[in-house]
């Protein structure tokens, strides 16, 4: 029941940002939307795979994405890195980019939405792209930090755009 009632939480509040523009200043810009997916499910991203050069390149992606868009870091860098053991117990490296959008009202608690931008990498040669899995996802999150940045909320919002 627990799993079927989180379901129904996520559609109604993936819904909900459906007609959120109809209600606000401005749209989410579309173009850039699908331009942000069609870049980070591209080739050139290797899939995204976490400690690649593909997962890093995603990563300074999206820093110039939250950049151009105003977002603010929470530190002195969106960067949070951090560490993990990986398949066959290898250390990986990976890096968190979080942001934060500043509320209207005097509310000290935040709103946090995230999305991954990681994905599986390459397997024999083939790249695995993700478009709809977490490229879809983290270019979602952008649209969604830009149009909060032009219409703040009354709760303060952290953007977190989750690597592995």
């Amino acid at each position: 029941m627990e799993g079927t009632m989180r379901r129904i939480w996520i559609l109604t509040f993936v819904l909900g940002l459906a007609y959120l523009p109809a209600f606000c200043q401005s749209r989410f810009d579309e173009t850039r939307l699908l331009e942000d997916i069609k870049m980070l499910s591209s080739d050139a991203f290797e899939g995204r795979d976490t400690g690649s050069p593909g997962g890093a390149k995603a990563a300074e992606y999206l820093t110039d994405a939250f950049t151009s868009i105003g977002l603010q870091s929470c530190s002195s860098t969106f960067d949070q890195p951090f560490s993990f053991a990986g398949r066959g117990g290898s250390e990986l490296a990976g890096t968190n980019l979080v942001g934060r959008i500043s509320g209207s009202g005097s509310n000290p608690n935040h709103i946090v939405v995230t999305a991954h931008y990681d994905h599986v990498g390459t397997r024999n040669g083939d790249v695995y792209n993700g478009a709809d899995d977490n490229a879809s996802g983290a270019a979602a999150l952008v649209a969604i930090a830009e149009h909060f940045l032009l219409n703040p909320p009354r709760h303060s919002i952290i953007i977190a755009a989750l690597d592995a």
